[in-house]
């Protein structure tokens, strides 16, 4: 059996967050290690533990995830990041791609799809 997916989520809306860790919490291969709130928090934590993957809020208390993507992928080249957002706009879908991010899903697909990235986007 492969080691479970160690999650870092990074999520600035606190209901948004539980719903997420709820989601992922007991999921076989997903283990959710820590969570942020803000980027300069998400960064921190990134280099401390290390996760296979980051998923990441479009929006942080302090700034975007597309501007964290690079200083993200600085801070741990490993990790694989899930940008989770209700943008719907293929432009910002592509824009993060380019930044560096690993997949972008829509926020009212997470509960089909989150699941299945964490495990395919992992060790990827």
């Amino acid at each position: 059996m492969a080691p479970a997916r160690r999650v870092l989520l990074a999520i600035e809306h606190p209901a948004v967050r539980e719903a997420l860790h709820a989601l992922l919490d007991g999921e076989p291969g997903v283990q959710v290690v820590r969570e942020a709130v803000t980027l300069r928090e998400t960064v921190v934590l990134t280099r401390g533990c290390t996760p296979d993957v980051l998923i990441v809020g479009a929006n942080l208390a302090d700034g975007s995830a597309l501007q964290g993507v690079i200083q993200l992928k600085y801070a741990s080249p490993r990790t694989r990041i899930i940008v989770v957002t209700m943008q719907t706009s293929p432009d910002f879908a592509a824009r993060a791609l380019e930044m560096g991010a690993h997949r972008v899903i829509p926020l009212d697909r997470a509960h089909d799809q989150l699941v299945p990235a964490i495990l395919s986007t992992a060790y990827a």
